[in-house]
Parts: C-alpha cells; structure tokens; sequence
C-alpha cells in the first residue's frame, strides 16, 4: 500500500521556508503599498482637478473655490484670447490649465 499525503516534517518546513521568504520581501511589499496610496491619492487629485474645469467652463471670469472629493480647489478662470477663456485649477502644488471656447 503507497502512502498518500505529506508528512508533518514535510509540512512545518515547508511552512518555515514560506516564512522566512516572506520575512525577505516584506519591506518591498510595504514600500510597493506606498507607491500605490501615493499613485491613489493623485489620481484621485488629477480626477477631481478635470471634473472641475467641466464644471467652470461656463462660468464666467473670475477666482473660485471647490472642494470636490475631499480636495480644496482653486479655480481661476481669465481671458485668453477674445473667444477664449483659460481655466487654471490649482490643488496642492500641482496645477492644471485649459482653454475652452467662451
């Protein structure tokens, strides 16, 4: 009769190998969760930075203050060209311009 299965030794050293690998790489999993709320948080900031000149693009010149998901935004919208206003939205230290059609 053939056993079947692994024994116990087999498994606590596979365990204790799986372990000690994971003890290995956990610095560059938290450094790689970082980087992940970091790309969130901008993406989130880029996202609510355009659907704020959506938003403007109507209105009419002057300086505006949103809070769109949770950031503070600083809309200014001035006069390009005749015909054309240009929208700035500031957020932090990052900035985003457009010009659109009066």
């Amino acid at each position: 009769m053939k056993k079947r299965g692994f024994t116990l030794i087999e498994v606590i050293v596979v365990i204790g190998l799986l372990s000690i690998i994971s003890i290995y790489f956990m610095p560059s999993i938290q450094i790689a969760l970082k980087l992940n709320k970091k790309s969130d948080y901008a993406y989130k900031r880029n996202y609510a930075m355009k659907s704020a000149i959506e938003i403007y693009q109507n209105k009419d010149i002057g300086e505006y203050y949103e809070n769109i998901d949770g950031f503070n935004l600083n809309i200014s919208i001035t006069l390009f060209k005749t015909g054309l206003n240009k929208i700035e939205v500031k957020c932090d230290d990052f900035m985003l311009d457009m010009v659109v059609k009066k």
